[in-house]
């Protein structure tokens, strides 16, 4: 059967002790965290975020500013 280690913190370290025989097969190491009935998880879908875009913009002012003080010194 399955033992879990619970002092793993956020990781679920689970071990399969055999039982009469020295081998198993995939489809037997296969074990469910919710049960018979299996559950889609919710789509979260997708957000937008809006520091990318602040990002760019002050990276985009930054750059304008440079090429406007070094313009001035060409003259």
């Amino acid at each position: 059967g399955w033992i879990f280690d619970p002092e793993q913190g956020k990781r679920i370290q689970g071990k399969y002790i055999f039982g009469e025989r020295t081998s198993i097969n995939k489809d037997e190491l296969v074990f469910s965290l919710g049960g018979s009935e299996s559950v889609a998880p919710k789509n979260i879908g997708t957000y937008f975020d809006e520091s990318t875009v602040i990002i760019i913009i002050i990276t985009g002012v930054a750059i304008a500013a440079a090429v406007f003080y070094l313009k001035g010194y060409k003259k």
